[in-house]
């Protein structure tokens, strides 16, 4: 068997199709928790060039009240009659990389948490917490109603020993789906549908749109086609054509599964993302149907 080849310790000098290859080579063809391992090893080896040290500026506009999309949103705060706080509202970041999300969704008054399976992850998430508060970035300024809490949770998404039987009122899913090889996207939707509130809502930045599905990965190719077909039938398989795109036609005869499906509420280019997504990422937005 071939060994893999060693990772670099850095992959700003490496061009796109070399980290591509790299990572062809390091993941293989390896599945489940094995896979979680081949992440970790790349934690490890601070080799994270999908990091840009900072949040999504779609993500930064979206959260900022004065978007015309906010509103589409649960807010960080329920008030009372009196506009009184009553509670924060609970974002969730799966695979959250070094916490620039979670950080931001705080800064905002959410009660923030942010998900990954590496311990080594985790330890950086907290690094970059203590570098924002000692820098005072204004991306992390806090927001009207000032900041909530933060918490780093080592984990596996699809186990619930981490979630304590919790839900949350906001999700945001960034690089985290196109990192799963396609065989984990039914349950990555059943996932999602079990951790959102009855009246929450899903925010999934889709990313990368301009790459070929048939391309292989991580990141895998997908259109938002295969986030509709997933979504609106969580834990089902999806039947897939020859180009890896879900066969619409045989998408509608499926039901609905055992959990709630998802519908999108709203679906639009945002003016601002990474260079890499300019121009064809697209920003979702989901809500549970009852």
């Amino acid at each position: 068997m071939t060994e893999p080849t060693p990772l670099p310790n850095a992959a700003s000098h490496l061009s796109a199709p070399e980290i591509r290859a790299l990572f062809a080579n390091h993941f293989g063809a390896t599945h489940g928790e094995e896979r979680g391992r081949k992440w970790d090893e790349l934690w490890q080896n601070n080799f994270t060039p999908w990091d840009q040290g900072e949040p999504n500026p779609a993500l930064v506009d979206l959260v900022d009240s004065s978007h015309p999309k906010n509103s589409c949103i649960p807010g960080p705060v329920v008030l009372d009659g009196q506009g009184n706080v009553v509670r924060r509202r609970r974002a969730l970041v799966p695979g959250c990389g070094k916490g620039y999300d979670v950080l931001l969704f705080a800064a905002k008054g959410y009660d923030a948490v942010g998900l990954e399976y590496s311990a080594k992850a985790v330890e950086q998430c907290e690094a970059e917490r203590r570098r924002s508060e000692e820098n005072g970035w204004e991306v992390y300024k806090a927001g009207q109603y000032g900041k909530g809490r933060v918490m780093f949770l080592e984990g596996d998404f699809f186990a619930k020993e981490w979630q304590k039987d919790q839900q949350w009122d906001l999700i945001y899913d960034y690089t985290f789906l196109c990192a799963m090889e396609p065989s984990m996207r039914p349950a990555w939707a059943r996932r999602m549908s079990e951790l959102l509130t009855r009246d929450g809502r899903l925010v999934c930045l889709e990313f990368p749109l301009y790459k070929d599905t048939t391309s292989g990965g991580p990141p895998w190719g997908l259109t938002p086609g295969i986030y509709a077909a997933h979504l609106g039938h969580p834990g089902l398989d999806i039947p897939y054509g020859e180009d890896r795109k879900p066969d619409e036609d045989e998408v509608k005869k499926l039901g609905s599964g055992e959990v709630s499906p998802l519908e999108r509420t709203e679906h639009w280019q945002p003016d601002r993302t990474f260079k890499l997504g300019q121009g064809t990422d697209y920003l979702s937005i989901w809500k549970k149907v009852d």
